[in-house]
């Protein structure tokens, strides 16, 4: 009993310091995300919302690592951000769908080939 109480005490210790770490991806290293949880958890990827990979985004992403799971976050506008809802919307209207698709498709890849299901 002792033995299961101090597991379960390093396990909420872990998850209570989960952290994202930021990973280049692809044969140039040209797909920025961001990584969190135990490589042979189940994953999760965390898309992004128009305004960009924002705080609000990590914090998601930091609550399901919490919670056990592997996250991974693709930056698809590679660190621009959206201010207003103005710049957001340009951001969006210019951004390559299939490319962005081909990389979260790596980004998957990266998830199975470290561990994750």
């Amino acid at each position: 009993m002792l033995l299961k109480l101090v597991a379960c005490a390093a396990a909420a210790e872990a998850i209570a310091h989960a952290t994202l770490v930021p990973v280049k991806l692809g044969d140039n290293q040209d797909i920025p995300v961001y990584v969190g949880g135990e490589a042979d958890a189940p994953s999760i990827i965390v898309i992004q919302e128009w305004w960009g990979v924002d705080r609000g985004t990590m914090q998601k992403a930091l609550r399901l690592a919490q919670h056990g799971y592997r996250v991974l976050v693709p930056d698809i506008y590679k660190g621009k951000k959206g201010i207003n809802a103005e710049e957001a919307s340009h951001l969006m209207g210019e951004l390559d769908f299939p490319k962005a698709i081909e990389e979260i498709g790596i980004a998957a890849q990266y998830l199975k080939k470290t561990g994750s299901s």
